[in-house]
Protein backbone atom coordinates (compact mmCIF):
# COMPACT_ATOMS: atom_id res chain seq x y z
CA UNK A 1 0.00 0.00 0.00
CA UNK A 2 1.71 3.23 -1.25
CA UNK A 3 1.76 5.73 1.72
CA UNK A 4 0.06 9.23 1.21
CA UNK A 5 3.25 12.11 1.37
CA UNK A 6 3.02 13.96 4.42
CA UNK A 7 1.55 17.10 4.52
CA UNK A 8 4.26 19.92 4.17
CA UNK A 9 4.91 22.12 7.43
CA UNK A 10 3.49 25.46 7.01
CA UNK A 11 6.03 27.98 6.88
CA UNK A 12 5.71 30.66 9.36
CA UNK A 13 4.50 33.84 8.00
CA UNK A 14 7.38 36.54 8.09
CA UNK A 15 6.20 39.84 8.97
CA UNK A 16 7.51 43.27 7.08
CA UNK A 17 9.86 46.13 8.63
CA UNK A 18 8.13 49.64 7.71
CA UNK A 19 10.18 52.71 6.59
CA UNK A 20 8.18 55.92 6.86
CA UNK A 21 9.74 58.00 4.25
CA UNK A 22 9.51 61.75 3.23
CA UNK A 23 10.56 63.00 0.28
CA UNK A 24 11.19 66.97 0.62
CA UNK A 25 14.89 66.99 2.30
CA UNK A 26 15.39 63.44 1.99
CA UNK A 27 15.22 62.11 -1.26
CA UNK A 28 15.79 65.30 -2.54
CA UNK A 29 18.00 68.34 -1.39
CA UNK A 30 17.76 72.59 -0.85
CA UNK A 31 20.99 72.51 -3.33
CA UNK A 32 20.31 74.51 -6.83
CA UNK A 33 21.45 71.56 -8.87
CA UNK A 34 18.62 69.22 -7.24
CA UNK A 35 15.05 68.76 -9.15
CA UNK A 36 12.14 70.92 -7.50
CA UNK A 37 9.32 68.29 -6.61
CA UNK A 38 12.23 65.72 -7.70
CA UNK A 39 14.01 62.46 -7.05
CA UNK A 40 17.85 62.34 -6.89
CA UNK A 41 18.51 58.97 -8.15
CA UNK A 42 21.62 58.47 -5.45
CA UNK A 43 19.89 59.28 -2.68
CA UNK A 44 16.72 56.70 -3.67
CA UNK A 45 19.85 54.51 -4.16
CA UNK A 46 20.72 55.36 -0.40
CA UNK A 47 16.69 54.27 0.53
CA UNK A 48 16.84 51.45 -1.15
CA UNK A 49 20.21 50.01 0.65
CA UNK A 50 18.86 50.71 3.75
CA UNK A 51 15.73 49.24 3.15
CA UNK A 52 17.73 45.85 1.74
CA UNK A 53 19.34 45.34 5.18
CA UNK A 54 16.29 44.06 6.46
CA UNK A 55 13.94 41.85 4.30
CA UNK A 56 10.75 41.76 3.84
CA UNK A 57 10.99 45.95 4.08
CA UNK A 58 7.45 47.86 2.85
CA UNK A 59 8.13 51.76 2.27
CA UNK A 60 5.21 53.74 3.29
CA UNK A 61 5.04 57.88 1.74
CA UNK A 62 4.66 59.95 4.89
CA UNK A 63 5.39 63.42 2.97
CA UNK A 64 3.69 65.80 2.38
CA UNK A 65 3.78 64.88 -1.38
CA UNK A 66 0.86 62.02 0.28
CA UNK A 67 -1.29 65.06 -0.43
CA UNK A 68 -1.52 65.30 -4.09
CA UNK A 69 -2.19 61.86 -6.21
CA UNK A 70 0.19 62.75 -8.69
CA UNK A 71 2.76 62.98 -6.55
CA UNK A 72 1.98 60.34 -4.45
CA UNK A 73 2.05 58.21 -8.06
CA UNK A 74 5.66 59.71 -8.35
CA UNK A 75 6.68 58.78 -5.48
CA UNK A 76 4.97 54.99 -5.87
CA UNK A 77 6.64 54.89 -9.33
CA UNK A 78 10.27 55.70 -8.48
CA UNK A 79 10.68 53.75 -5.30
CA UNK A 80 9.21 50.46 -7.13
CA UNK A 81 12.24 51.15 -9.66
CA UNK A 82 14.77 50.24 -7.16
CA UNK A 83 13.11 47.24 -6.19
CA UNK A 84 11.17 48.71 -3.70
CA UNK A 85 7.66 47.17 -1.98
CA UNK A 86 5.48 50.52 -1.80
CA UNK A 87 2.97 50.47 0.76
CA UNK A 88 0.89 53.64 0.33
CA UNK A 89 0.73 56.49 2.50
CA UNK A 90 0.03 57.53 6.44
CA UNK A 91 -3.42 59.59 6.69
CA UNK A 92 -2.71 62.60 4.58
CA UNK A 93 -5.87 64.40 7.04
CA UNK A 94 -3.10 64.32 10.19
CA UNK A 95 -0.28 65.93 11.05
CA UNK A 96 2.76 63.83 9.78
CA UNK A 97 3.91 62.23 13.42
CA UNK A 98 0.03 61.39 14.28
CA UNK A 99 -0.52 60.10 11.19
CA UNK A 100 2.26 57.81 11.45
CA UNK A 101 1.15 56.49 14.67
CA UNK A 102 -2.45 56.07 13.10
CA UNK A 103 -1.02 53.53 10.57
CA UNK A 104 1.02 51.81 13.03
CA UNK A 105 -1.98 51.28 15.30
CA UNK A 106 -3.80 50.02 12.38
CA UNK A 107 -1.40 48.01 10.58
CA UNK A 108 1.25 47.25 13.85
CA UNK A 109 0.12 43.98 14.77
CA UNK A 110 1.95 42.63 11.45
CA UNK A 111 4.93 44.73 11.33
CA UNK A 112 8.03 43.71 12.76
CA UNK A 113 9.88 46.90 13.60
CA UNK A 114 9.70 50.14 11.40
CA UNK A 115 11.85 53.11 10.95
CA UNK A 116 10.54 57.10 10.01
CA UNK A 117 12.95 59.14 7.89
CA UNK A 118 12.75 62.64 7.35
CA UNK A 119 14.15 65.99 7.80
CA UNK A 120 11.91 67.89 10.79
CA UNK A 121 12.46 66.79 14.06
CA UNK A 122 9.57 64.31 14.52
CA UNK A 123 10.34 62.97 17.95
CA UNK A 124 10.92 66.34 19.43
CA UNK A 125 7.59 67.26 17.78
CA UNK A 126 5.78 64.24 19.21
CA UNK A 127 7.64 65.14 22.39
CA UNK A 128 6.62 68.66 22.52
CA UNK A 129 2.52 67.68 21.51
CA UNK A 130 2.93 64.65 24.74
CA UNK A 131 4.17 67.00 27.31
CA UNK A 132 1.55 70.07 26.25
CA UNK A 133 -1.30 67.08 26.30
CA UNK A 134 0.05 66.33 30.05
CA UNK A 135 -0.33 70.05 31.15
CA UNK A 136 -3.66 70.53 29.46
CA UNK A 137 -5.33 67.81 31.44
CA UNK A 138 -3.34 68.86 34.83
CA UNK A 139 -0.82 66.73 34.59
CA UNK A 140 2.67 67.60 35.43
CA UNK A 141 3.52 68.56 31.95
CA UNK A 142 6.75 66.01 31.53
CA UNK A 143 6.21 63.90 28.51
CA UNK A 144 7.24 60.39 28.32
CA UNK A 145 9.84 59.33 26.08
CA UNK A 146 8.49 59.29 21.95
CA UNK A 147 7.30 56.46 20.72
CA UNK A 148 9.77 57.86 18.07
CA UNK A 149 13.10 57.26 20.14
CA UNK A 150 15.01 54.84 18.61
CA UNK A 151 12.70 54.42 15.24
CA UNK A 152 13.83 58.13 13.31
CA UNK A 153 16.29 59.01 11.44
CA UNK A 154 16.79 62.92 11.03
CA UNK A 155 18.23 64.05 7.58
CA UNK A 156 19.91 67.58 6.73
CA UNK A 157 17.79 68.97 3.83
CA UNK A 158 20.61 70.45 2.31
CA UNK A 159 21.98 66.91 1.76
CA UNK A 160 19.07 64.68 2.05
CA UNK A 161 19.61 60.81 2.86
CA UNK A 162 23.73 60.39 2.80
CA UNK A 163 25.27 57.01 2.70
CA UNK A 164 26.13 57.82 6.14
CA UNK A 165 22.95 57.38 7.22
CA UNK A 166 21.67 53.69 5.42
CA UNK A 167 24.40 52.21 8.54
CA UNK A 168 22.57 53.85 11.31
CA UNK A 169 19.43 53.55 10.02
CA UNK A 170 19.98 49.95 8.86
CA UNK A 171 20.96 49.67 12.63
CA UNK A 172 17.46 50.57 14.13
CA UNK A 173 15.40 48.85 11.50
CA UNK A 174 17.16 45.55 12.19
CA UNK A 175 17.06 46.18 16.05
CA UNK A 176 14.55 44.31 17.78
CA UNK A 177 11.50 46.35 18.76
CA UNK A 178 11.53 46.16 22.68
CA UNK A 179 8.70 48.39 23.32
CA UNK A 180 6.34 47.32 20.90
CA UNK A 181 3.36 46.15 23.28
CA UNK A 182 3.71 49.61 24.65
CA UNK A 183 4.43 51.76 21.81
CA UNK A 184 1.95 50.32 20.00
CA UNK A 185 -1.14 50.92 22.92
CA UNK A 186 0.26 54.13 23.14
CA UNK A 187 -0.26 54.44 19.31
CA UNK A 188 -4.18 53.67 20.30
CA UNK A 189 -4.44 57.27 21.07
CA UNK A 190 -4.08 58.35 17.23
CA UNK A 191 -7.31 56.83 16.04
CA UNK A 192 -9.78 59.49 18.06
CA UNK A 193 -8.27 62.27 16.17
CA UNK A 194 -9.97 64.61 14.66
CA UNK A 195 -9.42 64.40 11.01
CA UNK A 196 -8.65 67.52 9.12
CA UNK A 197 -11.10 68.71 6.33
CA UNK A 198 -9.82 67.28 2.77
CA UNK A 199 -8.06 70.06 0.76
CA UNK A 200 -10.09 69.60 -2.84
CA UNK A 201 -7.51 68.30 -5.68
CA UNK A 202 -7.65 71.03 -8.28
CA UNK A 203 -7.16 70.50 -12.39
CA UNK A 204 -3.94 71.76 -12.99
CA UNK A 205 -3.94 74.42 -15.69
CA UNK A 206 -2.54 73.63 -19.08
CA UNK A 207 0.25 75.39 -20.10
CA UNK A 208 2.18 75.91 -23.29
CA UNK A 209 5.82 76.98 -23.91
CA UNK A 210 5.97 79.87 -25.08
CA UNK A 211 10.08 78.53 -26.17
CA UNK A 212 9.12 75.60 -28.10
CA UNK A 213 5.21 75.16 -28.08
CA UNK A 214 4.52 72.06 -26.42
CA UNK A 215 1.78 71.44 -24.24
CA UNK A 216 1.98 70.48 -20.60
CA UNK A 217 -0.41 69.67 -17.87
CA UNK A 218 0.36 71.93 -14.88
CA UNK A 219 3.27 73.60 -13.03
CA UNK A 220 5.11 70.62 -12.38
CA UNK A 221 5.08 69.27 -15.81
CA UNK A 222 6.52 73.08 -16.93
CA UNK A 223 9.17 72.50 -14.03
CA UNK A 224 10.23 69.43 -15.09
CA UNK A 225 10.46 71.06 -18.91
CA UNK A 226 12.48 73.86 -17.66
CA UNK A 227 15.17 71.26 -15.93
CA UNK A 228 15.49 69.17 -18.69
CA UNK A 229 15.12 71.01 -22.13
CA UNK A 230 18.42 71.79 -23.90
CA UNK A 231 16.57 75.26 -25.42
CA UNK A 232 16.57 77.02 -21.87
CA UNK A 233 12.80 77.11 -22.11
CA UNK A 234 11.73 79.22 -18.98
CA UNK A 235 8.57 81.18 -20.14
CA UNK A 236 5.15 79.90 -20.70
CA UNK A 237 1.28 81.20 -21.02
CA UNK A 238 -2.07 79.27 -19.97
CA UNK A 239 -4.07 77.35 -22.75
Amino acid sequence: MVQPEPEPEPQPHTHPAVVFFDVDGVLNTTAPDSPSLGIEAPLLANLAALAGHRQPTMVVLSSDWRRRPDLTERARLAVEQVGLRFGGTVEPRLAKPDAIKLWLAQHGSTVVNWLAIDDHDLEGVDVAAAAATSAASEGDGVAVPSVFAGHFLRTDDAAGLTAEHVGAGAAMLSAVWEQRAVDLARMESARQLPLEEATPVTTEKRLRCDDCGVELAGAVAAQEHMETSDQGCCMFSEV
